[in-house]
């Protein structure tokens, strides 16, 4: 840290966690995303706990199982709420708009479908603009029923 490459220690903690969540090491993933998230107490980066926000939804969405899961709960948990919070406090179109995609994600997994449609409707909206075009690709890879 001393010597300037922090952002590159970071860097290579963030490409750590995306590893183990690609390999299905979920929990590795996820305490390697709130360990780094938790650095940015007394210093933020808005940029990379962006990151680690939207990485810590995911994984807390894919580790509800639909047997169990509260089907009128409005976020998934902590850390949807913990990015809401987030977003409150910067203005980040783009990732408010992937917090919706998470959100409609949830929702299917929720079984609400109507709301799905709905939200998947707000994300095609807001990534018309030519600066979020490749949120409509985010948001085909999710709902690719939805989006054409």
């Amino acid at each position: 840290m001393k010597s300037g490459e922090t952002q590159v220690l970071i860097q290579m903690e963030i490409l750590e966690g995306i590893l183990e969540k690609s390999e299905n090491s979920i929990e590795s993933a996820a305490a390697s995303f709130e360990k780094l998230l938790l650095s940015f107490k007394d210093d933020p980066m808005p940029l990379f706990e962006n990151i680690c926000l939207l990485n810590l939804v995911d994984i807390e969405i894919e580790m509800q199982h639909p047997e169990s899961i509260d089907t009128n709960a409005d976020t998934s948990e902590t850390w949807m709420n913990a990015l809401m919070e987030h977003l409150s406090r910067h203005d980040f179109p783009g990732i408010a708009t992937q917090s919706k995609i998470m959100k409609a994600k949830f929702r299917q997994k929720q079984g609400r479908y109507g709301e799905v449609n709905r939200i998947v409707s707000d994300v095609l909206r807001d990534s018309e603009s030519p600066s979020m075009r490749y949120l409509k690709n985010l948001a085909k890879k999710e709902f690719p029923e939805l989006v054409q």
